[in-house]
């Protein structure tokens, strides 16, 4: 199974994009996801129950929930994946930890032609961030209100309640000096129930938790600006420069100079394929 690095995302990340015969394994990531099928046909396997969606379905892949794409024969979808601070105000953040009977509704045409308009437009058409915000956080409002309601509760056994629990607040502590330990000081659990509880997701522990959520902030930090290594390393939680590059590059193949210049020099490139033919020096 793969942990899937880059959406486990700081406030206020949203990512998304088109896919065509969409196929992926099965991965879990920290940030919230709506699939929207546009054409043909997707099915989606959710903590190992699969479900098809057609064309004016949508799906809700709420945080740390096993799931996989396949396409049978032809899909066109529209990924959107959004930090789970977009949902805050609707619900209280460990409601999206609870799981739901299906992954799978079907909104009002009313509603799935606002929020098509307004979660696929791009950023430079909103008049400001903070704009930009307010409009993505009732889109994602206005779809978990129409989800909740149409999806009843799946009732949870007193192992998937104490995993919520226990994901719920590594997810808001990562970045203080969290061991397990800690958590069974903080939660109220035995060490031993804890590491239980989490290998109910395949190839999944308590540290790689962990390191997940804070590699990907660090890769965040070191994008955008030229702070040193230790200072971030520091800051997203490890104890030492060197337990920082060992995860890093564990997780990435990388290291974070490595991960620096390939990203410094994606950019270069990108910025070179937008300038203009006439601005080229013969």
């Amino acid at each position: 199974m793969i942990i899937q690095h880059t959406n486990f995302g700081t406030s206020r990340d949203i990512k998304r994009g088109i896919h065509v015969n969409h196929n992926y394994g099965a991965h879990i990531h920290q940030s919230s996801e709506f699939v929207f099928v546009l054409e043909g046909e997707l099915a989606l396997t959710v903590d190992g129950r699969e479900e098809i969606g057609r064309a004016g379905d949508v799906f809700c892949i709420t945080p740390f929930r096993v799931h996989s794409f396949r396409t049978p024969e032809y899909s066109k979808i529209y990924i959107f994946v959004f930090s789970n601070d977009y949902a805050l105000g609707l619900i209280e953040e460990d409601d999206l930890y609870t799981g739901r009977e299906s992954a799978r509704f079907t909104p009002p045409p009313a509603l799935r032609a606002y929020v098509d308009v307004h979660l696929q437009q791009p950023h430079s058409a909103y008049s400001s961030k903070e704009n930009r915000y307010r409009i993505i956080c009732a889109c994602v409002h206005a779809l978990l209100a129409e989800y909740f309601s149409a999806v009843p509760k799946i009732e949870r056994s007193k192992k998937d309640l104490v995993l919520c629990e226990i994901l719920l607040y590594i997810s808001k502590h990562y970045r203080e000096p969290i061991t397990l330990d800690t958590l069974s000081h903080a939660l109220g659990y035995a060490k031993g129930h804890i590491s239980h509880c989490l290998a109910a997701i395949p190839g999944f522990n308590f540290n790689s938790l962990v390191n997940s959520l804070r590699i990907e902030l660090a890769k965040r930090y070191l994008t955008e600006s030229d702070r040193r290594a230790l200072d971030i390393a520091l800051e997203v939680g490890f104890t030492c420069e060197r337990s920082f590059h060992r995860a890093f590059k564990q997780l990435t193949g990388m290291t974070p100079r490595e991960y620096t210049d390939k990203k410094r020099l994606d950019k270069s490139f990108e910025n070179y394929q937008k300038t203009p033919i006439g601005y080229l020096t013969p």
